[in-house]
């Protein structure tokens, strides 16, 4: 994990944005092999008391533990669009973020928000949520899915390996309107 560390500082660094803050609880988690809840929950509080002075409206952070590790969700809300926080991923960090699109109709608060999450815990967002801990603990709640989606896959001509290790054999629900189905049944959610 530790090279993984090392290519989200990287990431980071190049963003030219990161607060000093967000590396150096990166650049912890590179030496220690772990990035903290306490870590991790600072950063969001930085975010959003970012947005608050701002002038941004939030909800949360509320502490969610329903990916089987516990995580702070929280909703900025601006004008157009909402800035959420993430969750479990072992995918690449652009798959991670959810930075607002480059149109020129979104709201100017969205923007400081992103703002305001890139430079204070986005990457420390993508370290915590990527690390094998919390891919582990989320696996095992994807697991205790599995009959669930298999039953729904089976009534709708659905039926992967049962072998097949928990990620990929959910994978297999994502191609039609029906597998999709089964997948929100279960509260599957991402993958």
């Amino acid at each position: 994990m530790g090279q993984r560390y090392q290519d989200v500082v990287a990431l980071a660094r190049s963003s030219g944005v990161a607060s000093q803050e967000q590396l150096t609880v990166l650049e912890s988690a590179t030496s220690s092999g772990a990035l903290t809840f306490a870590a991790y929950s600072e950063a969001i509080d930085e975010t959003i008391a970012c947005m608050k002075d701002a002038g941004i409206a939030v909800t949360g952070p509320i502490a969610d533990n329903t990916w089987g590790y516990p995580r702070l969700t929280y909703i900025a809300q601006t004008g157009i669009m909402d800035v959420t926080s993430g969750g479990a991923t072992d995918g690449d960090f652009e798959e991670h973020v959810s930075a607002t699109p480059e149109v020129e109709d979104v709201d100017p608060q969205t923007r400081v928000a992103d703002a305001c999450r890139e430079r204070n815990s986005m990457y420390v967002e993508y370290a915590y949520d990527s690390q094998p801990s919390t891919i582990q603990a989320y696996d095992a709640v994807l697991a205790t899915k599995r009959k669930a989606v298999a039953a729904c896959g089976h009534e709708v001509g659905i039926d992967p390996d049962p072998s097949l290790p928990i990620r990929e054999f959910l994978m297999e629900f994502t191609d039609s309107d029906e597998g999709r189905n089964c997948l929100q049944e279960a509260e599957v959610y991402a993958l």
